[in-house]
């Protein structure tokens, strides 16, 4: 979940006593891997360099929310395309060599962010405010991507179908739903796989999904960035992070989907009578890529995923119709459009509103 370098009206002192705490628990659940500050000949350590720096002015045109949603994937795709930090071409050593991976401290110069959560819930753009740093996913890598729904209402054996047809974003219609796909962990000492899947729609602010599967992270056996089921449902949020994310969402442990149904790819609302959205959605690993990287030795998961091609079958969407049913059916796929790549652009102007504030 990331954060905005705003500064809400005067809290109270129990309110801010709660964000300083929550700032001590950032460096261990923030990033890939910590290194140590490098000595560059200036006093300076290597985060004096772009992946450090909150995020510029808005870069995108200013009708850009009243475009198509192929026209705003490719002006995202271009911003995506800034400062990236590998060459195709280079190998695993060199580019692990190149990429960022944060250190205490980013996290130190990023404090101020800490302080407000609410652009984070509430501030609706595809890109970040100006002066934002990204907190809790702060390096990743991002691309084009496309969302095809294709499932059936199959009846049970009681001539009963599992759930309704779903709506909006959900529906099941066969054609591609132009996405931004960024993938990028939680972690600190541990890896915590996630996802954040940008909906574009023509016309209207995008509708977001943000994914992880739980504060837990992948066995450091089993390095594999893909081995599990990630959504929106997190069962194991610590303590002192509910309290904090708390001040700005109801349940920071179950994020909200019904602003998947709310809307059609074509920028329609759909009325509230027919809106309809399950009550999880998982994105499950395809089988292109869910023994693909194994990782066994622990190197960073980005370099693998920009080696995932364009037209890549990367999740399956799952869902369950209800709380009580067990049973996750496929609604459809997520592919590649693009190359993933990390970038600067990627890491500190692209942005992912999250559903969910009070």
């Amino acid at each position: 979940m990331d954060q905005a370098v705003l500064v809400d009206s005067p809290m109270t002192f129990s309110r801010l006593a709660l964000l300083l705490a929550a700032v001590a628990l950032v460096p261990a659940c923030a990033a890939p891997q910590e290194e140590e500050a490098v000595d560059t000949g200036s006093g300076e350590d290597a985060l004096t360099a772009v992946p450090s720096k909150p995020a510029d002015r808005a870069q995108l045109p200013a009708d850009y929310d009243s475009r198509s949603a192929v026209d705003k994937q490719k002006l995202l795709a271009n911003l995506i395309a800034k400062g990236q930090y590998c060459q195709k071409n280079d190998s695993q050593s060199a580019c692990l060599a190149k990429l960022p991976t944060g250190g205490f401290a980013y996290y130190i110069r990023a404090i101020p962010a800490i302080f407000s959560l609410k652009p984070t819930f509430n501030f609706t753009s595809d890109e970040a405010p100006e002066g934002r740093k990204k907190i809790f996913h702060p390096f990743g890598v991002a691309g084009e991507a496309e969302f095809t729904a294709d499932y059936t209402d199959t009846p049970t054996l009681r001539g009963v179908s599992r759930h309704a047809p779903y709506s909006g974003l959900l529906a099941n219609g066969g054609h591609a739903i132009p996405l931004i796909l960024r993938m990028a962990p939680g972690g600190g000492p541990n890896l915590i796989p996630g996802a954040s899947v940008k909906f574009l729609i023509d016309g209207k602010p995008s509708r977001n999904f943000v994914a992880i599967h739980d504060f837990g992270g992948v066995p450091k056996s089993n390095w594999n960035y893909f081995q599990q089921d990630i959504g929106h449902i997190y069962p194991d949020v610590p303590w002192l992070v509910k309290e904090y994310f708390e001040t700005v969402t109801p349940d920071p442990s179950h994020l909200p989907i019904t602003h998947l149904g709310e809307m059609s790819p074509d920028g329609k609302d759909v009325p509230r009578a027919q809106q309809s959205t399950p009550y999880e959605i998982v994105l499950r690993a395809n089988a292109a890529v869910a023994t693909r990287f194994p990782n066994n030795d622990q190197h960073d998961f980005r370099f693998d995923l920009t080696r995932i091609d364009a037209g890549t079958a990367v999740y399956d969407v799952m869902a369950r119709a209800t709380k009580e049913d067990a049973t996750f059916e496929r609604l459809g796929t997520i592919r590649t459009k693009s190359a993933l790549v990390a970038s600067e652009g990627g890491d500190k102007q692209l942005y992912f509103k999250h559903a969910g504030a009070r």
